[in-house]
């Protein structure tokens, strides 16, 4: 699949003071290599899923996956993924 360049851990963000009123996003980017394949399908319903039934009790209101496909100029992009996790309340 890809590299994970970035993981958040729900339960070091809610230790803040600033947990119950700070919103906060995690990025989650798998790193592009030349000769990787990417299963779109198994990733949204494995892994997605997955993310929506672990976060859910920690206010997950939304997220998004962005597939790059290229750079200005046609150059391969640094990374292939990138799932954006929204969190409420500084939940994630």
């Amino acid at each position: 699949m890809g590299e994970c360049l970035f993981s958040c851990y729900p339960m070091l963000a809610r230790r803040s003071p600033y947990h119950k009123t700070m919103p906060a996003t995690a990025l989650v980017l798998y790193a592009y290599w030349p000769d990787i394949s990417f299963d779109k399908s198994y990733y949204l319903n494995t892994h997605i899923s997955l993310a929506e039934r672990t976060w859910t009790i920690y206010e997950l209101p939304g997220w998004h996956i962005t597939r790059f496909t290229s750079n200005p100029g046609g150059l391969k992009p640094p990374h292939l993924i990138c799932a954006n996790l929204e969190g409420k309340n500084g939940a994630i």
